[in-house]
């Protein structure tokens, strides 16, 4: 069996990232972006021209991708050799891309496992790299399908945002939430929940926000069973480094062993946070075994 794993651009995964194994990387399907009713579905449009159009209050809006760009990029795997795709996507709770997928599922002729991750951003991506290793040590659909399912559920994911107005109008946080942040001039510290954005905390200065983020993810970690490997996550919001990279060495010195991934919010995401958010993700790395049987199972 050659499972393929598909995801899409909110992964967020970084070029040069190696938590995928040495097979092929997951294929990553742009979400479309629309600025100023130009719509970019192609991945054509980067999260720097996005934070550029915000900056100059130009509408900038997503959709999910539609299940018959999915079909096709299902069926482009297939006449390369895939005769099983998992498809793992964005919490369902925040976009209908795992939705189109489960509808392109039905219009290929090999087994597609769409998997719901509850998260988005590296969370996502971890799950995407854990499908990736299992798919490439010929693990069966069930068993890739499962394995992002696992990291997915065992990842952590919270982001610091400068305005909460951005996630309002995005139909992502009500007007009562954005006002909390607002009105009290503070840093809020969101987090997915249930794969909704959830409030978690608030802080006034951006270095109590990296200290109070560290806390939460060395909590989180603290909550998984036995001892496992760490992948973590800096996400910026380009064009320019920022606070998230400055807490790289606070994070190996908390954190032994710890894999540290820098990476940038994508545009999807840059559209519905705004400038100046950044964000970190954790997630145990499981390796898989390499002497994996292939099942035929769907997952």
């Amino acid at each position: 069996m050659v499972v393929r794993v598909v995801t899409d651009s909110t992964a967020c995964l970084p070029a040069g990232f190696t938590g995928c194994g040495p097979g092929p990387r997951p294929l990553v399907v742009p979400v479309p972006v629309t600025i100023d009713d130009e719509t970019h579905d192609d991945g054509g449009v980067d999260a720097a021209a996005v934070i550029t159009a915000l900056q100059h209050r130009l509408p900038v809006t997503t959709s999910r991708i539609a299940p018959a760009r999915l079909a096709g990029v299902y069926r482009g795997l297939v006449a390369e050799g895939a005769t099983a795709i998992v498809s793992v996507h964005l919490s369902g709770h925040l976009s209908g891309t795992a939705d189109s997928a489960r509808i392109a599922a039905g219009e290929v002729a090999v087994p597609v496992a769409v998997v719901d991750t509850a998260t988005v951003a590296m969370g996502l991506g971890f799950a995407a790299g854990a499908a990736a290793r299992w798919a490439d040590v010929g693990a069966g659909v069930a068993d890739v399908a499962a394995a992002a399912r696992r990291t997915a559920a065992a990842s952590g994911l919270w982001f610091v945002v400068r305005d909460l107005a951005h996630l309002r109008r995005g139909g992502r946080m009500t007007a009562g939430q954005a006002l909390v942040g607002s009105a009290l001039h503070v840093l809020p510290i969101l987090g997915i929940e249930q794969g909704r954005i959830a409030p978690v905390d608030r802080v006034r200065t951006m270095r109590a926000a990296q200290r109070r983020l560290l806390e939460l993810a060395c909590a989180h970690i603290g909550g998984w069973s036995g001892s496992p490997a760490v992948d973590v996550a800096l996400m910026d919001c380009p064009p320019t480094p920022g606070p998230a990279a400055a807490m790289r060495e606070a994070i190996a010195d908390r954190i032994a062993g710890a894999h540290i991934v820098d990476a940038w919010i994508d545009t999807v995401l840059a559209a519905h946070t705004g400038p100046g958010t950044f964000a970190l993700a954790v997630a145990p790395h499981e390796e898989p075994p390499h002497d994996c049987v292939s099942s035929t199972g769907e997952g």
